[in-house]
C-alpha cells in the first residue's frame, strides 16, 4: 500500500526471500524528497540527474515499511 500525507509517503513492502530489493524513482521533482528510511532506520538514497535509486534488503514474509520525506 501507499499512503501519502504531503509531508512524507509511506510504502508498504513485503519480500518473499532474504533479497537485495530495487526501487527506482525517475522525475523532474525527486530534489524534494529530503530521505529515506525503512523501519525507522535511515537508508541510503543513490541520485542522480532526475533520478533515485533505493536498494534495501527484504525480510523473509513480514511487511515492511518504507518512508520517504520531503523538504518542507
Amino acid at each position: 500500500s501507499i499512503d501519502d500525507n504531503g509531508k512524507e509517503i509511506k510504502i508498504t513492502l513485503y519480500g518473499d526471500r532474504d533479497l537485495e530489493g530495487e526501487i527506482v524513482l525517475e522525475g523532474a521533482k525527486l530534489n524534494k524528497i529530503r530521505s529515506a528510511d525503512l523501519d525507522g532506520i535511515s537508508i541510503a538514497m543513490n541520485r542522480e540527474d532526475d533520478r533515485i535509486e533505493i536498494l534495501y534488503t527484504h525480510q523473509h514474509k513480514k511487511e515492511q515499511t518504507l518512508k520517504l520525506k520531503f523538504n518542507q
